[in-house]
């Protein structure tokens, strides 16, 4: 039986590497310098070492961004009244303003109530319900809603008897 013959160590050549032709680069080389961009016969374009060509923006015509609102931009504030009964069963309405990004449903309702006008045990539902009518569209312009001083009497939603109001006013 003939076994094929592998050539021995000695008898094989040196593998010829494919670049061999090309010519090496030093070891120590660590930057390759690029070369300094050329400028074409338009001034406006540069062409990198790459050809890639580029604009010159600081000589291009660029439209001013147009923003839709300006920067110092304020809402106009929200003429409300709250149509609500004192503690002697008066019927009051509270004329406000309420300035979006300045004013808060909170802020409003502690000022009220510190000023007298509201109840502090209905100061939590009349801040929920101020926050509930300026987040509404503004086809939404009048809310009547229980209020939580006066749970335990006899309460009518007409004639506001436990409940209260807010409404949009121009």
């Amino acid at each position: 039986m003939h076994h094929p013959s592998f050539p021995s160590a000695a008898q094989m050549q040196p593998h010829q590497q494919p670049y061999a032709h090309l010519p090496s680069l030093p070891n120590n080389v660590e930057h390759v310098q690029q070369q300094q961009p050329s400028y074409s016969q338009n001034s406006n374009v540069v062409l990198s070492s790459q050809q890639q060509p580029y604009v010159n923006s600081s000589s291009v015509y660029q439209p001013p961004v147009v923003n839709a609102l300006p920067q110092h931009y304020e809402p106009p504030p929200i003429n409300l009244v709250l149509r609500i009964r004192n503690n002697r069963k008066e019927l009051n309405d509270i004329r406000f303003e309420f300035a979006p990004g300045k004013d808060s449903a909170d802020g409003i309702a502690t000022e009220l109530v510190g000023a007298g006008l509201v109840d502090g045990k209905d100061m939590v539902v009349v801040a929920a319900n101020l926050q509930k009518i300026i987040d509404l569209p503004p086809s939404t312009r009048n809310l009547t809603f229980a209020l939580s001083a006066n749970s335990g009497s006899e309460s009518d939603m007409k004639s506001l008897i436990g409940f209260a109001s807010l409404s949009i006013t121009d």
